[in-house]
């Protein structure tokens, strides 16, 4: 595995951001928006898809109160766990 290796952190509602920065550039280019414009449009769609996910998985209750903290696993955490698991063998 590279040492180089880096991956956007996932998170629930991800999909929409991703597909939002398309949006973003379109209304740009083809509408002529300024993109301060453009994305504060997005985020707002943005955050409300993130929150309606993190519900559904039970981090968040229906009036937005934290119930679990949501865990960003990253590269770094996947070696730990690849290096304690060569140990136990």
């Amino acid at each position: 595995m590279s040492n180089w290796l880096r991956d956007v952190p996932r998170t629930p509602g991800q999909y929409l951001l991703e597909r939002s920065i398309s949006d973003i550039w379109n209304a740009m280019v083809l509408d002529g928006k300024s993109a301060q414009v453009a994305a504060d449009e997005k985020v707002i769609e943005i955050n409300r898809e993130i929150k309606k996910k993190m519900q559904e998985l039970g981090y968040y209750d229906e009036d937005g109160n934290l119930v679990k903290n949501y865990v960003i696993r990253d590269i770094d955490w996947i070696r730990e766990n690849q290096a304690k698991a060569g140990k136990e063998r």
